[in-house]
């Protein structure tokens, strides 16, 4: 007897059933199709397994250059039967814009999904990013989303001055989004906006502490780093300046 080859295996021919339930797509309407339009600086990927196609990408962008991104209608398949072809359930792009939408503001900490939102939103139909700029159609709704965005931005930077003072200001209890709101509101005199800067510092070559890498000298050790390019303008002004070893050595 030959030997049995599972179904699905290296080898293996498909037979008839494995044929009848094969996905058969329709055709796609050329028409259905919706913009998502973002005004948050930040990247965003949408991701559903379920739905094919399920993945897309949209850049950042910003009030004065909206990112934008047309997407068509999406596909899942209801298995109907063993020796039936599995049946497609076509979602609309209005739908899967919409879902796209809400389903990744949903997840986001300060958002209330009313005035306190991201600036993402989608439009029926395609549009370039020219059309946003039409005051008759768009002009309201580009503002609004702009008002949203703004109050969004606020509350984050009220939690993040809530939680560093809870936590003793441990840098560790905020988020990278707080800290670009205030730099969007223009609050950057705050404390925890200045303990984040220690990230851009580097270790001193004598004693280890953090320093700016903008200034020769050390503010731990006092120790000018000889490969610092203003390290000669320090010696020249003064001549008894340490280049080479820490204060005491």
């Amino acid at each position: 007897m030959p030997e049995f080859v599972p179904q699905g295996a290296v080898g293996a021919f498909p037979n008839m059933r494995e044929i009848h339930r094969r996905a058969v797509r329709g055709p796609v309407n050329p028409l259905d199709k919706s913009t998502i339009v973002s005004i948050y600086p930040r990247p965003i990927k949408f991701k559903n397994v379920t739905l094919s196609p399920g993945r897309w990408f949209l850049a950042a962008g910003s009030m004065e250059k909206p990112a934008i991104l047309t997407i068509g209608p999406s596909s899942w398949f209801k298995d109907v039967g063993l020796d039936e072809p599995l049946l497609e359930i076509v979602q609309s792009s209005v739908m899967i814009a919409d879902s796209l939408v809400k389903d990744y503001l949903n997840g986001m900490f300060a958002c209330n999904m009313n005035d306190s939102v991201p600036g993402l939103l989608f439009i029926p139909g395609e549009i370039e990013r020219a059309d946003l700029k039409d005051k008759d159609k768009y002009k309201n709704l580009m503002s609004r989303t702009l008002d949203k965005q703004m109050n969004y931005y606020r509350n984050l930077v009220k939690y993040a001055d809530a939680l560093w003072a809870r936590s003793n200001g441990n840098p560790l209890a905020l988020n990278d989004e707080m800290r670009m709101a205030a730099r969007a509101l223009g609050v950057q005199d705050k404390d925890w906006m200045k303990d984040h800067s220690r990230i851009d510092l580097v270790p001193c070559f004598a004693c280890g502490e953090f320093k700016n890498p903008e200034y020769p000298i050390c503010k731990s050790c006092h120790t000018v780093d000889p490969n610092h390019p203003k390290a000669k303008l320090v010696h020249k002004a003064d001549p008894f300046a340490s280049l080479n070893q820490p204060e005491g050595k």
